[in-house]
């Protein structure tokens, strides 16, 4: 029951979106967006009319009515049953992996924690209130500390070290105990858009950022809508019948615009890498998008992005000749396994009660994107190209959507930043993943043997075969002077 009570106030609208596609036929997934598109249109109409709007109320509640329908004919087939139970989570847990979901109420949080064999549920509070208002002022500052790193000089290293580890510190330390190496996160609305990864474990007064204690040294962390949607991943996985067969294995957009000066460049060699194609320039425009969208396999945009704070459906993507809003993204067909938005602020928009982050992940999501890679702020174009193709190499490799990220950050804090400034979290943490978390590619084996190493082996196996062949002459010669 607790349970399930925190999953009602986690992404209701999109649990619902997934499920109609187990027990709708294609005709029927139509009808359905058909009727979302008209009871939206109404509403728009009804709200900037000033006549009389009682025929348009009247059509509104036939729509309703109609949609009802549709609810009824879920909950007949028995594939929508929003209640879950503890025994469904860890069945489908690895023994690595842990499930953090946090809840809210009016004065505390509330962290619940499953792992393959056990389960805790736990009040966590900052101990010298007993509110949840200084977690939202944490979260704030280490918003605005993190973004202060995109101007040059204004880093304040004692700033960001100290609020990370004071969030790390409120969320995760009384719970650390029961984590495995692999942290799943269900985040509560306020914590949506965190860089989780970029906490410090550890309180520290050095200045240089290369050194500190960044939590995805020590684990692989991702975020999940909620329990029920990343359930739904896990079952789907196991249904060959539902695995879509795409034209295309990989397809690219990277419109020219003068300040992307790398945007092309990274989609031609992912191109090489992932043998796909790409739509560069004029080409990455509107019609291009929607017309291929429904048939690769992985999506991969690199362009300019905006999130929209305070209306959800009014992030867009830019492409070549026109702007694609999140609203319209919601209402088309992108059944995609990876949707990869290599744009700023794609995983940040308006926060709404019981659904989560309105932003242009989640507009993918709603489209039937299975997973999306995205940033949660604005994203420095030279070293985000970098940065993109080490992740696709390590998808290459057969490694998870989210070791695929920890790899290529903990790649870059060890290689990559040559200084204090590089490593800070700005340059390498914005990048997120959700839904499914699953392999794109099977993992390669190569046998990595030093050549000196198989000489003595070579020698021996010539020894042994010229040996053989004389001693089998030697034979031969006895038996013929004999006879």
């Amino acid at each position: 029951n607790l349970l399930n009570y925190i999953e009602t106030n986690k992404s209701f609208n999109l649990l619902l979106s997934n499920r109609l596609k187990y027990s709708l036929s294609p005709l029927e997934q139509n009808s359905y967006t058909d009727l979302e598109l008209k009871i939206e249109k109404l509403s728009s109409i009804q709200d900037s009319s000033l006549i009389k709007t009682n025929s348009l109320l009247n059509r509104k509640s036939m729509l309703l009515d109609s949609l009802q329908k549709f609810f009824d004919k879920i909950k007949l087939s028995g594939n929508f049953n929003p209640l879950l139970e503890i025994s469904q989570i860890q069945n489908n847990l690895q023994s690595d992996q842990s499930v953090i979901e946090y809840f809210n109420s009016n004065e505390n949080t509330y962290a619940l924690v499953i792992n393959k064999k056990n389960i805790t549920f736990q009040r966590i509070s900052i101990p010298f209130v007993q509110t949840s208002a200084p977690l939202n002022e944490l979260l704030v500052s280490l918003g605005n500390s993190i973004n202060d790193g995109s101007v040059i000089g204004a880093i304040s290293y004692d700033d960001y070290s100290r609020v990370a580890f004071e969030v790390f510190d409120f969320l995760i330390n009384p719970v650390i105990s029961q984590l495995k190496k692999n942290v799943i996160i269900i985040p509560e609305a306020n914590m949506s858009t965190l860089p989780w990864a970029a906490l410090l474990t550890e309180k520290t007064t050095n200045k240089t950022c290369r050194s500190w204690p960044f939590w995805i040294r020590t684990h692989t962390i991702s975020t999940q809508h909620s329990l029920s949607l990343w359930l739904d991943n896990e079952y789907e996985k196991n249904k060959i019948i539902k695995v879509t067969k795409f034209e295309l294995p990989f397809l690219s957009y990277a419109p020219h615009f003068e300040n992307l000066s790398y945007s092309q460049e990274e989609c031609k060699s992912l191109q090489k890498v992932m043998s796909g194609d790409t739509f560069l320039d004029k080409d990455a425009n509107h019609f291009n998008f929607m017309h291929n969208s429904s048939k690769s396999k992985i999506i991969h945009i690199s362009s300019h992005a905006k999130a929209s704070p305070e209306f959800q459906d009014s992030s867009f993507i830019m492409l070549s000749d026109d702007t694609l809003y999140s609203g319209e993204i919601s209402h088309s067909s992108i059944p995609a396994d990876l949707v990869f938005l290599s744009a700023c602020e794609t995983g940040i928009g308006q926060i709404i009660k019981s659904e989560g982050v309105m932003s242009l992940a989640r507009a993918f999501f709603n489209a039937g994107a299975k997973s999306v890679i995205s940033t949660l702020w604005k994203v420095n174009d030279k070293r985000t190209s970098v940065q993109v193709q080490k992740i696709y190499k390590y998808l290459k490799d057969g490694q998870t959507k989210d070791e695929a990220i920890r790899s290529m950050q903990l790649d870059y804090l060890e290689n990559v930043a040559k200084n204090s400034e590089q490593a800070y979290p700005f340059y390498w943490a914005a990048y997120q993943c959700q839904g499914d978390l699953n392999p794109l590619f099977k993992k390669t084996w190569y046998l990595k043997i030093n050549v000196l190493t198989l000489f003595p082996i070579f020698l021996f196996l010539f020894l042994s075969t010229g040996i053989y062949f004389l001693n089998k002459q030697f034979s031969k010669s006895v038996l013929k002077h004999a006879a």
